[in-house]
């Protein structure tokens, strides 16, 4: 690039021109990342979707624990050590020093309303971040009511029991009963720490919504701009605690088209995409420029049914039989591109606490059709089908998938009308268990023990639980593998839930798949993850490819 380009284009940056040049993506010290869609803010726990918590709790935030992707291992972040009482109940938590929140002027702002300088992260941070969500008395909640769809994968609501300042740097939870995945919990990007004393200038200036706008963490990219549904701006914090990051600038580039995310990698105009359409990645492995790196998926593609507020989904006959009305071999031949594996637990091949024994349904429409007679059904009825309206590496082709199912299910009498909106009223339809049949989703997890299973407890309806499914023997078998004494004990309690999930089918589990992502071959040391997470603080630019 001649000089004078090069100046023309850095100005085009600095201006906030939405406009992506074929060759911006080459600017020194620059990444660009096109991400399937836009941010519902920058609040991670406000919200529950992948993209959100790429652009802001994985890129701004830190949290007192890391968990190592590959092992399962449970790394210091925030705080440096901790302590386990013997009866695993009291964890006291060190917190790291010497670590600052970024600098905004919205937050000078915010300490001018206090007339308070700009302190250290401390364990007031923990507090409020943590009492925010739990407490629906705290002073934020009350400035800003919200709900956090987070709490749907934990037990915090009802298992912690309280949260103490000891002193400046150190905090101790204190549980009510054992969980054997409290600290995967404490990784979660819903618990991403909090600057309290933005959030209480916030509230002095009336103004406690802007925390979801202009997002103060102590991660390794400070938030810049937001040009809605086109660009994120992002810039390396000098001062991050773990060494500042090598990339100086960090921009999302919005681009909900999978089509026009490849033509925008093979044109030079960003660095790297994720879900890549599964059509195109023998074109992308063609481009000598480029790298696509794959990993199985800690993630998997499935339904929910709603079991409280449709009425022919109540019965457990009616779901299974939709179970066994799915020819799954098609939607891993048609959606998946052979790239998936028909899945048959709730909880994917690549969790530790995955249940062989669970084998994918068998399609057979003599079983279905059984099925619905026995539940008084015999003729079928009418019901929706909500088309996920993102692309994910487990919901690829959203509109397809519904399709199919509409397909499979004529054949047992069943008419389905395909419905979506866009992901923010999709989400909310979902959750609030408003649509009158099944939605399709696609979701990752963690290496915890619990995950996938403890979304669908009674405390996660309205939260995680799209379902609205609550069933007490199931909430109790969870609560024995939770306080579970022995590793071997809680295997086998958490594949036990499998195994009634299976057989009560709130969810229909449909394919485990596998993760994909492009990038161009300047881009060093960045490393795809099994949970489908971005992160952007170790990468390397070699401005020389």
């Amino acid at each position: 690039m001649i000089p004078i380009l090069k100046r023309m284009f850095v100005v085009s940056i600095l201006s906030g021109l939405t406009g992506l040049s074929p060759i911006y993506a080459a600017i020194k010290d620059t990444l660009v990342y096109c991400v399937p869609a836009a941010p519902e803010g920058f609040d991670g726990a406000l919200y529950a979707g992948a993209d959100t918590h790429d652009a802001s709790s994985r890129t701004i935030f830190n949290r007192l624990i890391y968990v190592n992707p590959k092992t399962g291992k449970i790394l210091p972040e925030l705080a440096t050590h901790w302590i386990i009482s013997e009866d695993g109940t009291e964890y006291t938590f060190s917190l790291a020093k010497n670590i600052s929140f970024h600098q905004s002027l919205h937050f000078k702002s915010a300490l001018e309303a206090l007339n308070e300088p700009q302190r250290l992260f401390n364990a007031d941070d923990v507090l409020f971040t943590f009492n925010r969500i739990l407490d629906k008395e705290h002073f934020y909640q009350k400035a800003l009511p919200r709900a956090y769809p987070g709490l749907g994968g934990t037990d915090f609501e009802s298992n912690i029991k309280s949260l103490e300042k000891i002193d400046e740097h150190t905090i101790k939870f204190t549980l009510k009963d054992l969980n054997s995945s409290f600290l995967f919990n404490l990784g979660l990007d819903f618990v991403s720490i909090q600057s309290e004393q933005y959030a209480r200038g916030l509230v002095a200036q009336h103004q406690p919504e802007k925390i979801n706008h202009y997002p103060i963490g102590t991660g390794p990219f400070i938030f810049q701009t937001y040009q809605k549904d086109a660009v994120i701006r992002y810039i390396a914090n000098p001062d991050y605690f773990k060494g500042a990051p090598k990339i100086k600038n960090l921009i999302f580039s919005i681009t909900p088209s999978s089509i026009v995310r490849v033509q925008k990698i093979l044109a030079n105009e960003c660095d790297l995409i994720s879900y890549p359409p599964l059509t195109s990645i023998a074109e992308l492995k063609q481009d000598k420029n480029l790298v696509i790196d794959d990993i199985p998926a800690l993630s998997l593609g499935y339904m929910y049914l709603n079991t409280a507020n449709f009425a022919p989904l109540t019965d457990p006959r009616v779901r299974n039989a939709l179970s066994y009305a799915i020819d799954r071999n098609t939607i891993v031949k048609e959606i998946f591109y052979g790239s998936a594996i028909a899945a048959g637990s709730f909880v994917p091949i690549t969790s530790p606490s995955h249940d062989p024994s669970i084998k994918p349904r068998a399609f057979d429409l003599d079983k279905a059709r059984a099925l619905l007679k026995e539940a008084g059904y015999e003729d079928g009825f009418n019901m929706e089908v909500w088309a996920i309206p993102v692309q994910r590496a487990a919901q690829p082709d959203g509109k397809r998938l519904a399709e199919i199912l509409q397909q499979d299910w004529a054949k047992i009498g069943i008419k389905s009308t395909i419905r979506t909106s866009d992901w923010a009223e999709y989400l909310k339809t979902a959750r609030s268990g408003e649509y009158k049949g099944v939605t399709t989703m696609g979701a990752s997890g963690t290496l915890a023990p619990d995950s996938f299973v403890t979304w669908l407890r009674c405390e996660a309806v309205g939260k995680a639980n799209f379902a609205q499914w609550c069933n007490p023997e199931f909430d109790e078998l969870l609560h024995r593998a939770k306080t579970a004494k022995t590793e071997a004990e809680r295997l086998a309690l958490y594949q036990e839930s499998q195994r009634f999930i299976d057989a009560q089918a709130p969810i229909i589990p449909l394919a485990y798949p596998t993760n994909y992502v492009a990038y161009h071959k300047r881009v060093k040391n960045f490393e795809i993850r099994a949970d489908g997470a971005l992160f952007f603080d170790n990468v390397v630019l070699d401005d020389d490819q």
